[in-house]
């Protein structure tokens, strides 16, 4: 009786894990996160390339809560309605936000979103 319950908390234990990410797991993730970025800003790499590291470094600062006040202004200049994964940069800026930003970085980010993508000429749906 008591290896037949042993197995059977064996089996619920297994099914039940914990999920952490290699994100959460970093040793110094403000080090990598300064790094990453110095990278980006200097890297000729393809775009692809560029966008994944944009969203590396934005989960990284918004997982661990670091402050990158660089990382803002860096994103602001992709923030326009032509820009090629447009979507995607939109998603690395509100991954990296969090309440430890101060609101005075994220004010021209937000004018920036305002100016490029809210006008009076929109449809009355969106």
């Amino acid at each position: 009786v008591m290896s037949a319950v042993k197995k059977q908390e064996a089996r619920a234990g297994a099914t039940v894990h914990e999920a952490f990410s290699a994100i959460q797991l970093l040793h110094d993730p403000q080090t990598f996160a300064e790094k990453l970025l110095t990278r980006l800003r200097s890297s000729n790499e393809r775009w692809e390339t560029r966008v994944a590291m944009m969203q590396l470094t934005s989960r990284v600062v918004g997982v661990h809560k670091l402050q990158l006040l660089n990382f803002y202004p860096f994103l602001q200049k992709y923030i326009a309605p032509h820009q090629r994964d447009e979507t995607q940069i939109l998603a690395a800026l509100v991954q990296a936000c969090h309440d430890m930003v101060p609101p005075e970085t994220m004010a021209p980010v937000l004018r920036q979103l305002v100016d490029q993508f809210v006008h009076d000429k929109a449809r009355p749906e969106v």
